[in-house]
């Protein structure tokens, strides 16, 4: 991310990681659905877990990845198993050995 030029948001409204704060550009909680849109219309790109938020993406045209739990998996936005622009994290793996794994499979690493 150092020598990315990008800004960092992280929308938590459910105020269960505040301890990232520090390690993003943007910090925001107590948000509602008309804020929500509004701020991420604006994003290029999204990345997150399976939530409303990635549908609220989906509705918005913005690219998106997914962090899916295994046991989820059927709830994919239309055409993502196309685009495979998702995870699945298997319960008997850490996260950081899912997302190791998926990006050696596309080339990122």
């Amino acid at each position: 991310r150092k020598n990315l030029n990008s800004e960092i948001t992280l929308l938590d409204y459910s105020k269960k990681y505040e301890s990232l704060k520090d390690s993003v550009d943007v910090y925001l909680t107590d948000t509602n659905f008309s804020e929500l849109k509004s701020i991420m219309i604006n994003f290029d790109f999204y990345i997150g877990a399976d939530s409303f938020l990635v549908h609220l993406a989906y509705f918005c045209n913005i690219p998106f990845f997914i962090l899916f739990n295994e046991l989820n998996k059927s709830f994919l936005p239309t055409q993502s198993d196309e685009i495979k622009n998702f995870i699945v994290l298997k319960t008997d793996k850490s996260v950081k050995d899912c997302l190791e794994e998926k990006f050696k499979n596309i080339g990122l690493i």
